[in-house]
C-alpha cells in the first residue's frame, strides 16, 4: 500500500508539473496572401506562460490573457507587444501597420492563436518579417514563420542571432 501511495504521488506530481511547463519553446506563424481581398492574413501561435512572461519583462503588466481574469484593454496591451516584437516590410518598403482580427485560446489552454491582417496589399514581389516574440525570455527559443503567396512560398526559422528574414516571390 505504501509503495501504491508513492506511485500515485510520483505520477500526479509529474504530471502537474508538465501542465505548468512546455520543454520546447516554439511560437508559429503562418502569413497568407489573400488575392482576392489583397490582403495578408497572419496567423501566431504562441504559448501563454511565456507571452506573459516576456510582455511583463518588456514593462507590461500580466494581463491574464484568454481567462476569466483578462485585464481590460488586455488586446491593446498585447498588440502593442506584437508591434515591437513583430514587425512585416512588404516589397521593400516600410513596416506595415498591420490590424487587430482578435484571439482565442488553443484546444489545450496552453498557447493564444492570434490573428491580424495587412490590408491593401497589391503585386507581391518580397516581404521582409522580424520576429523577437519571446526572443528575450529563452535562449533556445525559436519562432517558426511560413510564407504563402500567389507565386510561391517561404519557410523559415527566426532565432535570437536572427530576428529577421527576407523571402522574394
Amino acid at each position: 500500500m505504501n509503495a501504491l501511495f508513492w506511485l500515485g504521488s510520483f505520477l500526479l506530481f509529474s504530471f502537474s508539473a508538465a501542465e505548468n511547463a512546455h520543454e520546447f519553446h516554439v511560437s508559429k506563424t503562418e502569413i497568407d496572401y489573400n488575392g482576392d481581398e489583397n490582403a495578408l492574413q497572419i496567423t501566431l501561435h504562441i504559448f501563454l506562460d511565456d507571452l506573459e512572461l516576456s510582455m511583463q519583462k518588456q514593462g507590461a503588466d500580466k494581463q491574464f490573457l484568454c481567462t476569466e481574469k483578462e485585464l481590460p484593454g488586455a488586446d491593446s496591451v498585447y498588440l502593442a507587444y506584437l508591434k515591437n516584437n513583430f514587425q512585416i516590410e512588404i516589397n521593400g518598403g516600410q513596416v506595415a501597420d498591420y490590424q487587430w482580427v482578435g484571439k482565442e485560446i488553443s484546444a489545450d489552454l496552453a498557447a493564444v492563436w492570434t490573428y491580424i491582417e495587412i490590408p491593401n496589399v497589391t503585386d507581391l514581389t518580397d516581404i521582409s518579417v522580424k520576429n523577437s516574440i519571446i526572443l528575450d525570455i529563452h535562449d533556445d527559443q525559436k519562432n517558426i514563420v511560413q510564407i504563402r503567396g500567389a507565386a510561391g512560398s517561404g519557410y523559415f526559422m527566426l532565432r535570437k542571432e536572427a530576428e529577421t528574414q527576407k523571402v522574394e516571390f
